[in-house]
């Protein structure tokens, strides 16, 4: 598969007169720079992987609805189960089921057809960003599946001479090596990612993991108090191998805005010129350090948590169940959050910059700078 110049919608109906062609006019007359493919119910779906379609417009029912055939539902399942992409489902009566079940899916739409497209194109605009993306990232992760295999397939024959162990081992490096290849693309592209993008949401796999940020069953996702992100190294919360789980604290923005001696909101944005640039680069420079007078600054996730800072000195210990349940008394915790690597190595950075230096006596500060004075 290769990158196309416009992205491509494939209509699946039986009306192709009646709905299929005036709707593909309408897409390919509109903005969405979206080229339109109509196929019958007898489409084979080996074809898929060679049209690569970034949106599936699908007819549910064929023939009249009162027939109550509905091919589009087995269409619908068989699709996704060879090639993932977005779904949107069209019928002139409502399926309640199917309603439900598009609705709990971010990459799926249920539309009644009436008079106009207007509900179509505005769903082909909402999903189609994100079949163009899928398709790119399979062409990306192609690429590099076959270029990984070639560098390391001799190697593991030559070092790992047990067949069964081959492919084990070839699994987990070239799984690897994948990851980063691709995150070795994203760096060398020079782009700079935005400020939420180290979050993996919802939370990574099943365990505990440093960085995970929990926040208090039923609490205010609104409340910096509510939330706590793990301490703990990642090995020790793998198969619950611990029964406490070290977390740090949460303030709001404000309060590390004050503790970190940032300057104000006035100054960022009423300011002259100069003004403005030398505090925006002073918030800058703080914002990449590992910690900032003992916090660590999130930017806020949406639907998720606000800008809040973790206070690396106020530290608690949760209970870590055999289950994988973490508690403190009558309050029980959820993931929200993983944070990806560098950034989750970063934070643990800034973790033992405060609790790994090592503890020593108060000097008498003002002696010994006006004897450096002296000695100049």
């Amino acid at each position: 598969m290769q990158r196309r110049d416009k992205k491509l919608v494939l209509i699946i109906e039986d009306n192709i007169e009646g709905y299929a062609e005036p709707l593909k006019l309408v897409i390919e007359d509109s903005d969405l720079d979206a080229e339109v493919q109509i196929e019958s119910f007898d489409f084979e779906f080996d074809q898929l992987s060679v049209l690569s379609p970034d949106v599936l417009v699908l007819d549910l029912f064929l023939g009249s609805p009162q027939q109550e055939k509905k091919p589009g539902v087995s269409i619908w399942d068989d699709v996704w189960a060879i090639r993932f992409l977005p779904t949107i489902i069209t019928s002139a009566m409502r399926d309640e089921d199917l309603i439900n079940r598009a609705n709990n899916h971010p990459l799926a739409k249920y539309i009644v057809k009436g008079a106009g497209y207007d509900s179509e194109i505005e769903a082909l605009r909402e999903l189609l960003p994100y079949g163009s993306t899928l398709n790119d990232l399979r062409v990306e992760l192609q690429a590099n599946i076959q270029q990984v295999f070639t560098k390391t397939a001799d190697n593991i024959r030559e070092i790992v001479k047990d067949r069964k162990e081959q492919s084990k081992a070839l699994l987990r490096i070239v799984k690897r090596r994948i990851a980063m290849e691709m995150d070795r693309e994203t760096i060398l592209s020079g782009e700079e990612i935005l400020p939420w993008e180290p979050y993996l949401h919802p939370a990574l796999g099943d365990s505990l993991l440093t960085g995970d940020v929990l926040k208090i069953l039923s609490s205010s996702a609104e409340d910096p108090s509510s939330f706590r992100i793990v301490l703990t190294p990642s090995c020790d919360l793998v198969n619950v191998r611990v029964k406490k789980v070290l977390v740090a604290k949460f303030v709001s923005k404000d309060e590390y805005w004050e503790k970190a001696s940032l300057p104000g909101s006035d100054r960022l944005t009423h300011a002259n010129p100069q003004r403005k640039s030398e505090a925006r680069k002073k918030v800058a420079k703080e914002l990449q350090q590992p910690q900032s007078a003992g916090y660590v600054l999130l930017p806020k996730l949406a639907g998720g948590f606000p800008h809040m800072a973790a206070s690396l000195r106020d530290l608690e210990l949760l209970n870590l169940t055999d289950s994988g349940e973490v508690t403190l008394d009558d309050l029980k915790f959820e993931r929200v959050a993983s944070i990806d690597s560098p950034f989750r190595e970063q934070f643990v950075w800034g973790f033992l910059q405060i609790a790994g230096r090592p503890g020593v006596p108060g000097r008498n500060m003002d002696y010994w700078i006006e004897s450096i004075l002296e000695s100049s």
